[in-house]
């Protein structure tokens, strides 16, 4: 299984350009798969209950995949597959536990950080049992992307070291979306999207100091992933105009990726 992965600042448009990235390398490559469409495709095959099975035909793709990605959380799939992924990467696993314990951010924090890394190590390893060898994952928030909260706050800038030894660690990556956007449009869209929850009660000299600290970190990450992970596959994207702009630019740069 190939990996591609977002790496970018917190509001650059990782999640809204994922969809545009997957239809565009579908184009040129149609084994690519969000985790989402991972368990739709492998969880619907182990339903063998007819009434289920003649329910779901009947029903849209997307509601599909959002019942049975519930049916993979509430069966606990997520945490069988963590646990998978904790036993076969155990160094990377407790690199990132002991990382986690002299920082300067509230427990439960670091309680949250570790749980979504073991979410991301989890659809990891379950998209990489039920994918065939020519098959792609895309991922809006992979092992990259999990630098920046493992290692960054609005009070804490990048260290270098620390990322490069987490690098070091991590699954290869096949391809590597960088996305960029100044610090002011970030913030915009945190303001309007799902990350505000995330943020809620933080100043937005705060929230800009975490930005302008993740794009420094994202420097380091995309550096350590060129010269340790040996990845050419690597494109950038300005998101600083709007989507259309945005995506018009993105066609124009996917290389055709074999």
């Amino acid at each position: 299984m190939k990996l591609f992965e977002f790496v970018g600042s917190p509001g650059s448009g990782k999640s809204t350009l994922l969809p545009e990235v997957k239809k565009i390398y579908s184009s040129l490559n149609s084994n690519i798969f969000t985790i989402e469409e991972t368990i739709y495709y492998s969880v619907k095959k182990n339903i063998y209950n007819d009434d289920i099975v003649n329910i779901l035909r009947i029903l849209p793709t997307y509601v599909k995949q959002k019942i049975l990605k519930k049916y993979y959380f509430k069966f606990g799939l997520r945490n069988k597959y963590g646990i998978e992924f904790i036993k076969k990467h155990s160094a990377l696993f407790n690199y990132v536990l002991s990382s986690q314990i002299s920082r300067n951010i509230p427990r439960n924090y670091k309680d949250k950080i570790i749980e979504e890394f073991l979410i991301t190590g989890g659809n990891y390893e379950f998209s990489a049992r039920h994918l065939g060898g020519r098959d792609s994952l895309i991922m809006d928030e992979g092992f990259a992307q999990k630098a920046i909260s493992l290692f960054v706050s609005e009070n804490e800038k990048a260290m270098p070291g620390k990322i490069k030894e987490y690098i070091n660690k991590i699954p290869d990556i096949f391809g590597l979306v960088v996305v960029n956007a100044n610090s002011r449009v970030c913030l915009q869209r945190i303001k309007k999207g799902r990350e505000r929850f995330r943020l809620k009660g933080k100043s937005d000299k705060d929230i800009i100091n975490l930005i302008d600290y993740a794009k420094d970190a994202c420097e380091y990450i995309v550096s350590y992933i060129k010269e340790k992970k040996e990845v050419s596959n690597i494109i950038y994207v300005d998101s600083n105009m709007n989507l259309d702009e945005t995506i018009k630019n993105l066609r124009k740069s996917i290389p055709q990726w074999e």
